[in-house]
């Protein structure tokens, strides 16, 4: 197929200098010595720039601004020149490109390649075209792909960290991502005269999805923290799009490390509940503690589950006494008082011995005559379906002298529902006849 796509770029000479690195582009003056040129011209960072006249200016992004002193904003890629402007070489059409190893072309042939310019540096062949122009159906691509200007091939400032893992975008003018946040893009080199924010980034249009299943907040529980990453423990919940609590609010979600692309918000916790399996439906008002310090009656396991989740003062312990203390909603916040003033996060709760009995007079406990309580609730005035909760088997007693020891290594019933802060601490408890836990329920998805 005859090909009418010109290409623009002469390929960079790298050439050996006792000055340090010499980087010559044939037909452009700006070209220039220095001695550290950050950028790599490796086949994986190949992405020609111009300018928008035509002109050729570097091998990418990054040698163009960092090594020959150029705006990212005077550059485009070669493959949005029009095709009047672009350079002309005295070659005959051909249908038999030249490309790189990987694949990706140089030029519409071999006489394209050593018009533009010398490649001494670049290995390059028909061969690697693989079938490229070779008919109608596959015509001659243009030398890359991207849209506007590459700035992921910026390198970073020495010794400047962002969190990349926090997905904030900030985008130029043409709407084009230019970091995965504001501060890494203040890390980043060759910026200047490059207007950028949050708001200049085009608004993601949402796309129905699958519902797909989700971990557990055990699993989420479990997640190790960023090193040196701090979070306030206030209340408001950010959920999973199954509804499950993946942390107890935005700022400690960004500070887990292994949730990769899972999707969460808190509007997410307003439009879930939770049935008796551990499945989410329908919609319900917000889960835990109100804002006004209060705490919703019907979600009374996820608020247990939230005091749970609140670590530990360091260096503090507690005896596994069960004598348990509630907020003012009968939630139990912990095993015992001693447990509760080693708990972080509890600053203006208030919890005692005594707010436990309104747990206790919104549920009765289903027995067999003579027998020990039963790991089973029904709530009065519901459907008289046995839920087992977290703050449900938190109230169970302990067995008179047994001892556990305050690691938590959590073992879960089948419904993955938090049985017990580890096995030895489910052994202790009485009243869960009949009930089976393990550890690996804790990470059903």
């Amino acid at each position: 197929m005859a090909s009418k796509v010109f290409f623009a770029f002469v390929i960079l000479v790298l050439l050996p200098s006792e000055e340090g690195r010499v980087l010559q582009n044939a037909g452009n003056p700006r070209s220039r010595t220095l001695s550290q040129c950050p950028c790599s011209i490796a086949e994986s960072t190949f992405g020609p720039v111009c300018t928008i006249d035509g002109k050729y200016i570097a091998v990418n992004t990054c040698t163009a601004v960092l090594c020959l002193d150029w705006s990212v904003t005077d550059l485009v890629p070669c493959n949005n020149i029009p095709e009047s402007r672009q350079a002309e070489c005295s070659c005959p059409d051909s249908d038999t490109p030249v490309c790189l190893v990987s694949g990706t072309p140089v030029a519409p042939s071999r006489c394209h390649a050593e018009c533009i310019g010398p490649l001494a540096i670049v290995d390059y062949s028909e061969i690697y075209c693989r079938g490229f122009g070779s008919s109608a159906a596959t015509p001659v691509p243009t030398a890359i792909s991207l849209k506007f200007v590459d700035y992921a091939s910026l390198p970073s400032k020495p010794g400047c960290d962002c969190l990349s893992a926090i997905r904030e975008p900030v985008c130029d003018e043409a709407g084009v991502e230019v970091a995965v946040n504001r501060g890494c893009a203040r890390c980043t080199l060759g910026l200047a005269g490059v207007r950028f924010s949050e708001e200049l980034c085009p608004e993601a249009v949402p796309v129905p999805q699958e519902p797909v299943q989700s971990s557990t907040a055990s699993f989420y529980r479990s997640l190790p923290r960023r090193p040196g990453c701090i979070c306030i423990e206030v209340f408001d919940p950010v959920c999973d799009r199954n509804g499950i609590q993946v942390a107890s609010n935005l700022g400690c979600a960004r500070c887990i490390l292994g949730l990769g692309d899972a999707e969460y918000s808190s509007e997410l916790c307003h439009n879930h509940t939770h049935s008796d399996n551990g499945t989410s439906s329908g919609s319900v008002a917000l889960i835990g503690p109100k804002g006004d310090g209060t705490t919703d009656r019907s979600s009374s396991s996820s608020a247990a589950q939230f005091y749970a989740n609140l670590p530990n003062v360091p260096g503090c312990l507690c005896a596994a006494e069960f004598d348990p203390v509630c907020d003012e909603n009968g939630v139990v916040v912990a095993v015992s008082s001693a447990c509760a003033r080693c708990k972080e996060g509890l600053e203006g709760i208030d919890y005692s011995a005594q707010h436990c009995g309104a747990m206790a007079a919104s549920q009765s406990v289903s027995r067999a005559p003579g027998s020990q309580a039963s790991a089973l609730v029904i709530v009065e005035g519901g459907s008289g379906a046995p839920t087992n909760t977290v703050d449900m088997y938190a109230s169970l007693p302990m067995t008179p002298g047994c001892a556990c020891p305050m690691v938590y290594e959590p073992v879960c019933d089948l419904s993955g529902v938090r049985v017990a802060v580890n096995a030895k601490c489910a052994q202790c408890k009485m009243g869960l006849d009949g009930v089976t836990y393990s550890a690996r329920y804790c990470f059903r998805p």
